[in-house]
């Protein structure tokens, strides 16, 4: 799920590509293109934008920012307290030095630990570029949101390059650069069946009325709201990021703190049912609009996913356990009684105490786990 520090380090990612392009355009000779047109949105309050150019004279003016702006761009790296992961983020503000640096890298591929930092600062790196020099598999995942134009790719394409080198691991989201990329983010959208791409994916939605703060508890969707689309998603392969942003202060909402504590207390319960999981064959991920499927790695385990309570019975018609096996419900003591009918599927009981709601493991969702007959 989203909410995890290699998502974080995602987003941070996110943020600073875009700034790391565009200051690279910054040094360069000629200006970027115009963002904007007759007509356009004007940029929100404090958005750094390019200074006008004139039509006759663009080609020799450099763009310049100024401090106040780069401030501006630059000052949510201090929200992340990892001071790895910060100075990381502040050496991808520099794809030129980040270019030389993993060219230098391969050729004292036998510098580690201290050595390595000390012969890196005496060639001249700055210290945020040898804490990625040092560090680089902190770097799980880079979050690129957008294509920045064909005068931008050159350069972009040379940084994912070198990031490949550095960190072989590392996963590209694909928008902007297409086949270079490793996995697609639906965005506001959760796909309505199993995605028929080969790529692993994940929706992306935000749980307030955008990504950016929300100072209205009451727009902030609900922990029903987020494990319903965990559900949902996990059953269908992918998976799901729940986008929260800070306010001028660097604090969250405290509602959207209470909702994704409340996500992560039904996670403490169910989460046997979603870390790591995969998805049942074909179109065996769901029943009807209450019921979703995932399936453990090796198959022994299938989990049936409510999302309503059954009430004294829950009836799953695409499941037949293993003969002899038990039934549990996740965060339950006890086995739950079951049978199997050729015609009905399988029929669970749920015993009396558990239709009281607070005798339940949880809220929002039950999960039952089974051994099934064919694994």
């Amino acid at each position: 799920m989203a909410i995890r520090a290699t998502y974080r380090r995602a987003l941070a990612i996110a943020l600073v590509i875009g700034a790391a392009t565009t200051l690279s355009a910054c040094g360069s000779k000629e200006p970027p293109a115009p963002t904007t047109s007759p007509g356009a949105a004007t940029p929100a309050a404090g958005q750094p934008t390019a200074p006008p150019v004139d039509a006759g004279t663009q080609a020799a003016t450099p763009t310049t920012w100024n401090a106040e702006a780069l401030e501006g761009l630059l000052a949510p790296i201090a929200l992340y307290p990892d001071p790895v992961l910060s100075q990381v983020l502040i050496a991808s503000t520099n794809p030129q030095e980040v270019l030389d640096a993993g060219n230098w890298l391969l050729q004292n591929k036998e510098l580690k630990a201290t050595p390595l930092d000390n012969a890196a600062a005496a060639v001249g790196f700055t210290p945020p570029v040898r804490a990625l020099i040092q560090f680089p598999e902190t770097i799980d995942m880079m979050c690129l949101d957008m294509w920045l134009g064909p005068r931008v790719w050159p350069e972009l394409r040379k940084t994912l390059l070198m990031m490949r080198q550095l960190q072989p691991d590392v996963m590209l989201r694909n928008r902007g650069i297409g086949n270079y990329g490793d996995y697609y983010t639906p965005e506001r959208v959760v796909p309505g069946s199993k995605q028929t791409s080969d790529k692993p994916w994940f929706s992306i939605y935000p749980l307030g009325t955008d990504f950016s703060y929300d100072p209205e508890a009451a727009n902030y969707k609900g922990t029903k709201w987020i494990v319903h689309n965990l559900v949902d998603v996990a059953a269908k392969g992918g998976g799901f990021m729940v986008g929260v942003g800070p306010s001028a202060h660097g604090e969250f909402h405290p509602e959207a703190l209470r909702q994704m504590k409340g996500t992560g207390a039904w996670l403490k319960v169910n989460g046997e049912a979603i870390y790591a999981t995969r998805p049942r064959a074909g179109s065996l991920w769901s029943e009807g609009d209450t019921v979703r499927y995932t399936r453990s790695k090796d198959g022994r385990s299938l989990y049936a996913i409510l999302t309503e309570w059954p009430g004294s019975q829950a009836m799953l018609k695409t499941v037949r356990p293993r003969d002899g096996s038990s039934i549990a419900l996740l965060g339950a003591k006890q086995d739950l009684a079951w049978k199997f009918d050729s015609a009905r599927g399988t029929t669970i009981s749920l015993p009396e105490n558990l239709q009281q709601a607070p005798n339940r493991p949880c809220e929002y969702a039950w999960t039952l786990k089974i051994e099934p007959a064919e694994s």
